[in-house]
């Protein structure tokens, strides 16, 4: 696999599982009025404060742009299967019961992926549960910048910039790598992609922007509607063709 083949593969990938683990269990939508003054978070606190906070919604709006694709995803992660529906560019996807589904343009029917797709992708939703979160960050994050209030469409936001261990960065790599086929131990030194990591947070410590930076390449995704009731159903079974593998 070509360096900028894997970078670019790395990038979506890193995207999918920060997107996942946007959205947990149950609860409502983040009240900035009648707060008590902010207090930073600090590298041990940060993991399992965002982690609460995530924990007590279940459903997330997420917009943003993907490698030039306009991405506009409705995400549940918490019950007994990953969820997600919206749009990757021109393409509309829906994960539901286990199952990937793509419909590209203008298309009357749905693609049904091959269970290869289909588990990868629950996969990576399922296992960024806010447990999962929580322990990922506290074996990954090394350094933790409070960079200061930002207000974005009337909500005062609070920005953070993550440093993270580069061995637990490289095993991610592999894992990802191995995912597409490639075979993780033939990964030099210099394949490790720079990676940076900055996020937004509101005074409940939910997210509500994500950017990432990986080979010079920058994703900036944003999250509003935590909590809000949203239904992702399978599509009827008329309305489906299967995908051959």
């Amino acid at each position: 696999m070509g360096r900028r083949a894997f970078r670019r593969r790395w990038l979506a990938a890193a995207a999918v599982s920060l997107l996942a683990a946007l959205s947990a269990c149950s609860g409502g939508e983040s009240d900035e009025t009648e707060q008590a003054p902010y207090k930073p978070l600090t590298k041990e606190t940060f993991g399992p404060a965002v982690s609460k906070a995530m924990a007590e919604n279940d459903t997330v709006h997420v917009s943003g742009d993907m490698e030039g694709q306009d991405l506009d995803l409705w995400m549940e992660v918490g019950g007994k299967e990953a969820a997600m529906k919206g749009d990757l560019g021109d393409t509309k996807v829906l994960l539901v019961d286990g199952n990937l589904y793509l419909r590209q343009g203008g298309a009357s029917k749905w693609d049904r992926m091959p269970a290869g797709f289909s588990t990868m992708m629950t996969s990576l939703l399922d296992d960024v549960s806010p447990k999962s979160m929580a322990t990922d960050y506290a074996e990954s994050l090394v350094g933790l910048d409070y960079e200061g209030e930002e207000k974005i469409k009337g909500a005062q936001l609070h920005a953070y910039r993550l440093t993270l261990d580069e061995k637990y960065v490289r095993k991610q790599v592999g894992e990802e790598a191995a995912e597409f086929g490639a075979d993780p131990t033939t990964l030099a030194s210099n394949d490790l992609p720079e990676m940076e990591f900055a996020t937004l947070l509101d005074s409940n410590n939910l997210m509500r922007q994500v950017e990432i930076t990986v080979a010079g390449q920058t994703m900036v995704m944003t999250m509003d509607g935590w909590g809000k009731d949203v239904d992702i159903e399978a599509p009827t079974v008329n309305d489906v063709q299967e995908m051959e593998p």
